[in-house]
């Protein structure tokens, strides 16, 4: 494509389909994405371990941490603010790699 201020990237909405949740019937081999460091409290919240803290970077005010979930690999890896960790897991220094 032209690089042109009077083109603009389109895409046309009635191509998408509504989301449908897994049949496990019909698509038994579909791996259903969780964390096996899932655990649920009495109060019926749920919970995730962290593994590692792999890297540490600044966004405004605050930090984003990119972690690792127990039992999972890179390509579960999630940025997360740092209000969205509990305060014993932001103590721990990131893995430089």
């Amino acid at each position: 494509m032209p690089n042109s201020p009077l083109l603009y990237s389109v895409f046309r909405s009635s191509l998408l389909d509504k989301y449908v949740e897994n049949d496990p019937d019909l698509f038994p081999g579909r791996r259903v994405r969780s964390h096996p460091g899932t655990i649920v409290t009495v109060d019926g919240e749920v919970e995730w371990f962290v593994d590692r803290i792999l890297d540490e970077r600044k966004r405004g005010r605050g930090c984003q941490y990119l972690v690792r979930w127990v039992g999972e690999g890179a390509g579960d890896d999630l940025r997360l603010l740092s209000r969205e960790l509990k305060p014993s897991e932001k103590r721990v220094e990131p893995d430089r790699v």
